[in-house]
C-alpha cells in the first residue's frame, strides 16, 4: 500500500522516511545508480597519478637523477590527461554494466544519456575544464566527507547511548558502529553527484568564457 498514489502524494514517497541515518542510507542508494560510474573515474585517475609518481621518483632515486620542479609539473601534466582518457573510459564501461546490472534486478532508472564531447574546443581548454571540475568536486566531497565525521563519530554515538542506553553494550555498540558508518560514508556519497553536477558547470562556464576570450578555438 505505501507504492500506491497515496502512499506517495506531494512528491513525498513512504518507502524512503527522511530519518536520520536512513536518510544517508538512501543517499547510498542514489550513489550507487547515480554517481559510481563517475567515482570510478575519478579513483581510476588519482590511483594512476599517484603510481606514475611514484614509479618516476623510485626510479630517479635509484639511478640518481635529481628531478627539477619543472619536471614534477611536466610529469603531472602528462599523467593527468592520460589518466583522464582512462579513467572516463572504464567509467562509460562501469556505468554500462552498472546499468543493465540494476534493470536487471528490478530498479526502474531512466536511461543514461551522456553529453556530446566538445571535440572543437581547444585541448588547453578541455584540461581547464576537467582541472577545474576535478579540484571542486574532490573539495565538495572531501567537506561533506568532515562532517560526515562529525555526525557518525559525535553525533550519532551521543544520540543513541541517550535514546537507546538500556540496552545492552553487546546490542549497543554494534548500533552506534553501523549508524555511525553509515552516516561518515553516507554523507558524501549522498552529496556527490551534487558536487559533480556543480564542478561540471563550473568547468563549462569557465571553458565557455576563455572560448569567448581567446576567440576561435585552435587544436
Amino acid at each position: 500500500w505505501l507504492s500506491t498514489p497515496v502512499g506517495q502524494m506531494k512528491d513525498v514517497n513512504l518507502w524512503y522516511p527522511p530519518l536520520p541515518v536512513l536518510k544517508e542510507l538512501w543517499s547510498v542508494r542514489r550513489f550507487v545508480v547515480n554517481g559510481l560510474a563517475d567515482a570510478i573515474e575519478d579513483v581510476t585517475k588519482i590511483f594512476l597519478i599517484c603510481i606514475g609518481f611514484c614509479i618516476v621518483s623510485t626510479s630517479s632515486r635509484h639511478v640518481g637523477i635529481k628531478i627539477p620542479r619543472s619536471g614534477w609539473l611536466l610529469l603531472l601534466f602528462l599523467l593527468y590527461v592520460h589518466s583522464n582518457l582512462v579513467g572516463d573510459n572504464l567509467s562509460h564501461y562501469v556505468e554500462d554494466k552498472v546499468y543493465t546490472g540494476l534493470l536487471a534486478v528490478g530498479f526502474e532508472i531512466p536511461p543514461k544519456v551522456r553529453p556530446p564531447e566538445d571535440k572543437d574546443a581547444n585541448i588547453l581548454i578541455r584540461i581547464v575544464d576537467d582541472v577545474i571540475e576535478d579540484a571542486f568536486k574532490f573539495g565538495c566531497v572531501m567537506s561533506h566527507w568532515e562532517v560526515g565525521k562529525l555526525i557518525g563519530k559525535d553525533y550519532a554515538a551521543s544520540f543513541l547511548r541517550r535514546m537507546l542506553g538500556s540496552l545492552p553494550a553487546s546490542v549497543l555498540e554494534p548500533l552506534i558502529w553501523l549508524s555511525g558508518s553509515i552516516a561518515t560514508y553516507g554523507t558524501p556519497l549522498g552529496r556527490y553527484n551534487k558536487c559533480n553536477a556543480y564542478g561540471d558547470a563550473l568547468g563549462e562556464a569557465v571553458q565557455a568564457k576563455m572560448r569567448t576570450l581567446w576567440g576561435a578555438d585552435t587544436v
